[in-house]
């Protein structure tokens, strides 16, 4: 059985933590290294989750912690090769693969994991700079994409592909699939307030999406119905929307606070920095 690591939050200490702050100053999310998680560190590992895609929750977990692992390597800290059964992850592969795809070679999409295509587009540029062919980035392979690099300038290879991809879809709504899915239902009414719960509005919130779309020619699919006892979780959920082979999924819930000054909606997507 594997042991799990342990969750680090505000107001923990011990050498974990050091470890932890240790890997923050490495990146420079944080000055000077500490034992102990404070609002100011606990704001740093924020920051960190939300600049990788992870959950913002301020708790150091086995993901958090292993992004901070793939981010304290830069390009030419270790040899990378891959090996399949140990694929090697990090901000130094990111780097390769981003610096291969700029000279015009496709690693593929930027993902920090050292798999086959990252290999194949190394040895494609060991071949064209006259360097063993090995696919095993070391030193004189560094040295060869820095000199070149150089005189590389404008434009993103990689944003350009992925404009590519997506192109096809950017046609409307009209011939799309979107999955729909109002947050609780059955037993779980989800937040309460004014005599409405969470499950009646997001109920009735989709039934207006839903209408909407249809009426421009979309495929709308529930993942639950507003009549059902049905308790759905969020794995049901998700593997019905995969199923579908959905376009989109839109999931719908709203929340709650004493503020009677406090209104809006806020919307939450899947990014990175660098192609939104």
């Amino acid at each position: 059985m594997n042991e799990k690591r342990p969750l680090f939050r505000k107001g923990d200490s011990g050498p974990a933590v050091a470890e932890i702050c240790d890997r923050l100053v490495r990146i420079g999310a944080i000055e000077k290294s500490s034992n102990f998680i404070d609002e100011s560190i606990e704001a740093a590992i924020k920051k960190f989750q939300q600049s990788r895609g992870i959950t913002v929750d301020g708790i150091v977990g086995p993901e958090t912690f292993r992004r901070l692992e793939e981010a304290r390597w830069s390009l030419g800290d270790r040899t990378l090769r891959f090996t399949p059964g140990h694929l090697i992850h990090g901000d130094d592969v990111s780097s390769l693969q981003r610096k291969l795809t700029d000279l015009g070679f496709d690693s593929g999409r930027v993902d920090g994991i050292f798999g086959k295509n990252t290999e194949s587009a190394l040895k494609e540029f060991q071949k064209s700079t006259g360097l063993p062919n090995d696919g095993i980035c070391g030193p004189e392979v560094f040295k060869a994409i820095e000199r070149l690099n150089r005189v590389v300038v404008g434009g993103s290879p990689e944003h350009f592909r992925e404009e590519l991809h997506h192109l096809p879809r950017r046609t409307g709504v009209s011939d799309k699939v979107v999955v729909i899915d109002p947050g609780h239902g059955g037993d779980d009414p989800g937040l309460t307030g004014h005599n409405l719960s969470e499950q009646f509005i997001s109920s009735d919130i989709a039934k207006k999406v839903e209408g909407k779309l249809a009426a421009l020619g979309t495929t709308v699919l529930l993942t639950r119905v507003s009549k059902t006892n049905e308790v759905i979780d969020e794995q049901q959920r998700a593997t019905f929307a995969n199923n579908s082979n959905a376009d989109l999924v839109v999931s719908i819930h709203t929340d709650a606070i004493k503020n009677p000054n406090a209104n809006g909606c806020a919307s939450y997507y899947f990014g990175n920095e660098s192609l939104g």
